[in-house]
Formats: C-alpha cells, sequence, structure tokens
C-alpha cells in the first residue's frame, strides 16, 4: 500500500512537470514573432537590391550600346531603335509586374521610352539632352513605394564617358538628374 501511494505520488509529480507555463509559451511565441519579423524585413531589403541591380545592368548596358553607336555610326543615336543595332531590347506592354511574367516580351512600341520585362522600371531615354550635350537614360521604378532606386545614367557626348548613379526616389530623380 505504502508503495502504491509513493508510486502515486511520483506519477503526479512527473505529471505536473512535464508541460511548460503559461509564461515560458508567450515569451517563446513573443521572441519566435520578433526573429520572423526580423527575417522577414532583411529579405525584403536584399529582394529589393536585386531587382535594383537589374536596373543598373540594363542602364549599364544601354550606356555600352550609346557608345557602340557613335563608334559605329559617328553620330549618337537618337531612338531604341539604333540602341538596338548593340544590344537587345525587350519590352513589357504593360507596367505590371505580376501581368508582365506571364506576357511576352518583345521590341518597344515606344522609341523614347519602354519597360524592361520583369515590369519593374520604365526606361526613359533622351538623346542629346539639352543644354548638355548629354545622352541621358533612365530606369525608374513603376512603383515609387516599392523602395527601388532611380538608376540614372548619362553619356556625356564631348568626354566620351559614362556615369550611373542611384537616386532615392522619384522627387530626388526630378532635381538631381543633370549630374553628367
Amino acid at each position: 500500500m505504502r508503495l502504491k501511494v509513493k508510486q502515486t505520488m511520483i506519477n503526479k509529480k512527473c505529471y505536473l512537470e512535464d508541460g511548460f507555463t503559461l509564461t515560458e509559451l508567450i515569451a517563446g511565441v513573443s521572441i519566435i514573432g520578433i526573429l520572423s519579423t526580423m527575417i522577414i524585413g532583411f529579405s525584403m531589403q536584399s529582394v529589393n537590391k536585386a531587382k535594383t541591380a537589374e536596373g543598373k545592368v540594363l542602364i549599364n548596358s544601354y550606356l555600352k550600346a550609346i557608345q557602340s553607336y557613335y563608334i559605329e555610326n559617328s553620330t549618337y543615336p537618337k531612338s531604341s531603335g539604333d540602341l538596338a543595332q548593340f544590344v537587345n531590347i525587350n519590352s513589357c506592354p504593360i507596367p505590371n509586374p505580376r501581368k508582365c511574367k506571364t506576357l511576352p516580351v518583345g521590341p518597344p512600341s515606344n522609341p523614347l521610352f519602354w519597360y524592361t520585362p520583369s515590369g519593374n522600371f520604365k526606361i526613359l531615354f533622351r538623346p542629346i539632352y539639352a543644354p548638355r550635350n548629354n545622352t541621358h537614360i533612365w530606369a525608374i521604378p513603376i512603383n515609387p513605394l516599392s523602395g527601388l532606386r532611380v538608376i540614372s545614367g548619362c553619356y556625356n557626348n564631348e568626354s566620351n564617358a559614362a556615369y550611373v548613379s542611384e537616386v532615392l526616389n522619384n522627387s530626388h530623380f526630378y532635381k538631381y538628374h543633370n549630374f553628367c
């Protein structure tokens, strides 16, 4: 009998110590929530950096095409058709990143602006930008609240030098786009 009581007490004690208290559960869930929030924030920054890199790569390739066009023709390109002789220019027909994933891409319908195949940027091409006699090309995010940066490219026609810069947002783009 004494053994039965002792065994029952041991079983109850083990039963009471098996679980976590409410405080421990709340603390654990809180820590997991904070860590997941940090991870999501860091991953969104990485996604935006990758999308911004797409704009930089495109602007750099367009600037090299401007330079190649000048070397071949002794004049500067006037449209996307002229650039297309030296770089593949594909355009999504609409400014919508979700729909651009499923739509076919093709040559731009407008010679001075087009949308990137991903639909994240609008490319603006300004040949011989007065009064400085420079050729400018910009990659402007479709959604200004997306966290993407404006990529500005300039080809200085006098020094034959190309410049690329990142601008924080569209308002800075309109204020500081003459850096060349």
